[in-house]
């Protein structure tokens, strides 16, 4: 039996929904607060960055690109090193944004565990932040220290590795 059974993806996945009704106040999705996201994270990253962080097309990038733009969630500056392309930065009203969407997220977090015993909470969150600094790890190394996945038939090559995932 795996010692895993997708809990804390599921969780993930609920507190996501529940940070884009927040979000959402701002007339973005969770894509591009993922995008705002990264950029904020890594001020002046071009779009194939993000297009390469992201895992989508560069349709999909510009698109989201020009929408935060126009939301005056972004600016673009030509960059000097290679001025073909654009560098991404985030604006002011970005710091509302993100503040709003982790205010919702430890709301929920809160809510979800305001039944639990204390010395429980202790060992839980303990266990959690070391399978943190290992996931962590993992991604800032392309996890190529993961074992193959041989129950897809998989090789680690053909797994297409992400960017590490900012804070």
């Amino acid at each position: 039996m795996p010692k895993s059974s997708r809990e804390l993806t599921k969780i993930s996945r609920t507190v996501k929904r529940y940070a884009t009704c927040v979000i959402r106040n701002y007339g973005i999705g969770y894509s591009e607060y993922e995008c705002l996201h990264f950029i904020r994270h890594n001020p002046g990253a071009s779009q194939e960055s993000l297009r390469e962080w992201m895992m989508v097309d560069k349709a999909a990038v510009s698109r989201m690109v020009n929408n935060l733009e126009k939301k005056g969630y972004i600016v673009r500056k030509v960059n000097e090193q290679d001025r073909r392309a654009n560098a991404l930065f985030v604006t002011e009203p970005d710091t509302e944004i993100h503040a709003s969407a982790a205010s919702a997220e430890v709301h929920f977090y809160d809510w979800l565990m305001a039944d639990i015993d204390d010395s429980e909470l202790e060992i839980f969150r303990q266990v959690l932040h070391t399978i943190y600094l290992k996931s962590k790890d993992a991604g800032k190394n392309g996890f190529r220290f993961v074992p193959p996945l041989e129950a897809a038939n998989l090789s680690q090559s053909e797994i297409i590795v992400a960017k590490e995932d900012p804070e």
